[in-house]
């Protein structure tokens, strides 16, 4: 299954869950996703709790945002209840963690890859890495941020360490 495939399964799967249009999810997902980069960009970190956080090379602050707030602002962009956006990026994450837990690699589009690693046919760690647009957009702006690491979530390492 490719990756269009995939996002157009999981959007489906959260506007059914939730039963809001598919174009909704999808704007509200592409919305926050975009905001992350803005974010990165700018030298903020930028978790998805649970399962990663993205933290650049040089912060501009030593303060860091929740899901709800940064659901907030993009709520207010889009003209949506904040609960709505909350609710769709809490269950874009819960279903991101869950497809790694069954093995599927997961990419938070424009943002991290994380690929599920096998031992003895179980997924026991998994490698995330930023994606190479994320890179190229770095290389290409006029901003103090140069590099961004990747960090698994302790809960998720210990989750898979355990199955």
């Amino acid at each position: 299954m490719d990756d269009r495939t995939r996002i157009g399964i999981q959007v489906w799967i959260i506007a059914d869950k939730y039963n809001i249009s598919q174009t909704t999810v999808h704007t509200i997902i592409n919305s926050y996703l975009a905001y992350c980069k803005e974010l990165l960009i700018n030298g903020e970190r930028v978790d998805f709790y649970g399962l990663v956080s993205i933290v650049p090379d040089t912060l501009s602050t030593n303060y860091s945002t929740t899901l709800a707030y940064n659901c907030s602002i993009i709520a207010d962009r889009l003209g949506l209840p904040s609960y709505t956006v909350y609710r769709i990026m809490q269950a874009y994450i819960e279903d991101a963690i869950e497809n790694i837990q069954n093995g599927v690699t997961v990419e938070m589009r424009g943002l991290v890859v994380c690929r599920p690693i096998y031992e003895n046919r179980k997924v026991t760690k998994v490698h995330s890495n930023i994606s190479q647009s994320l890179k190229n957009i770095l290389a290409s702006e006029s901003t103090n941020v140069k590099s961004l690491r990747v960090h698994t979530y302790k809960v998720l390492r210990d989750t898979l360490s355990n199955v």
